[in-house]
């Protein structure tokens, strides 16, 4: 801005002057204020298409981004998803085979209910139902449950008794032809037999077992006709109710180890024995076995004397039946309790490892 001319106040021009110059100095304050806003807009201007060209910088750069997220992931899709599909098809497969009722010819081992007669497999049921042959230890318990459950097939199957002699080692069913008549039905024909107990699982404290064990040796012998190591010998397991597991599920003991020994010796001097033999190797063990209702209150007696009457003992009588009852307690007192009792039914005895 040029310098004002200094005016003497006197003269007659200085009014005139005076005025003069402000007005020139309100014109360049307008005039720089409207520089400066023009300025303003031209920066606002730059600063405007700066952003919207670094937003559009900005979104280029994360649509490049995001193309190739998505081209890395078809990629890993591509390379994954057939093993992914391939497992869930192969799961469903699984599912479906394990679950499809099937019975290729064999010897099958059935689980029948310890009690109530609803508490069986549909596996067994089926089973049960496309069998030839069964053999069971009363075949009028066996005929019952089977119509229970209506599983008489058409023809009807035939049912043969299958049973053991007092010393535990010869089979008898009417005459010992019956055992060499179920392996000869096994081996000459492609017939489903099945074996039953009178009640839960064959084969554990049952002549089963026997069958069992000649069929192995009579198919190996066919195996080594053959040459032909690679066929498995035709035994199936249908699993299902256990007195044994029952009772201990009920009992209230630690049952992650135990020792079961069947039923015991109806001669005195043989359970004491027992008894005795079961008590030194039980350690941390439970120690499970049947007994006859004749014989409860004789063994409890020999139980105190073996055990010691503070060892805690579960009675379980009438398991999964409409009495079903579980008596628990101290040995001595239990035994104590038991003895004016008119005891009915078979008796799964559980003893507690010391330190329960």
């Amino acid at each position: 801005m040029a310098a004002v001319p200094k005016l003497n106040n006197n003269s007659s021009n200085y009014h005139y002057h005076y005025h003069q110059q402000l007005h020139w100095m309100f014109w360049e304050l307008n005039s720089v204020q409207g520089s400066v806003r023009n300025y303003a807009k031209s920066l606002k201007k730059k600063s405007t298409s700066k952003i919207i060209v670094n937003n559009q910088k900005l979104m280029e750069k994360e649509r490049i981004i995001e193309d190739s997220v998505n081209e890395e992931e078809e990629s890993e899709e591509a390379n994954v998803a057939p093993s992914v599909i391939m497992d869930e098809k192969t799961m469903d497969e699984e599912v479906e085979r394990n679950s499809k009722l099937q019975t290729p010819p064999g010897l099958y081992i059935i689980a029948t209910p310890i009690g109530n007669l609803n508490d069986i497999s549909e596996r067994a049921k089926f089973v049960l139902s496309q069998s030839n042959m069964i053999a069971c230890e009363d075949t009028r318990t066996t005929r019952k449950l089977l119509h229970f459950h209506s599983l008489i097939s058409d023809p009807p199957q035939q049912l043969i008794s299958f049973v053991e002699n007092k010393n535990a080692s010869e089979v008898y069913s009417q005459s010992k032809k019956h055992l060499s008549l179920i392996l000869n039905r096994l081996t000459s024909s492609s017939d489903v037999v099945s074996v039953v107990s009178e009640c839960g699982s064959p084969c554990i404290s049952d002549p089963g077992w026997i069958l069992v064990k000649n069929w192995y040796v009579k198919y190996l012998k066919i195996i080594l006709i053959l040459n032909s190591h690679e066929l498995g010998v035709p035994v199936y397991s249908v699993p299902g109710p256990s007195s044994i597991i029952a009772a201990l599920s009920i009992s209230g003991f630690n049952s992650n180890r135990f020792i079961f020994d069947g039923f015991l010796p109806a001669i005195p001097k043989k359970r004491r024995k027992l008894l005795q033999e079961l008590r030194e190797i039980q350690g941390n063990r439970c120690v499970v076995f049947f007994e006859n209702p004749n014989r409860i209150k004789q063994t409890l007696a020999d139980c105190v004397e073996i055990f010691g009457g503070d060892t805690q003992i579960a009675l379980c009588f009438e398991l999964t039946k409409l009495f079903e009852r579980i008596q628990k307690g101290k040995l001595s007192t239990i035994e104590r309790v038991m003895r004016n009792e008119d005891i009915k039914g078979e008796c799964t005895i559980i003893i507690g490892n010391n330190s329960e």
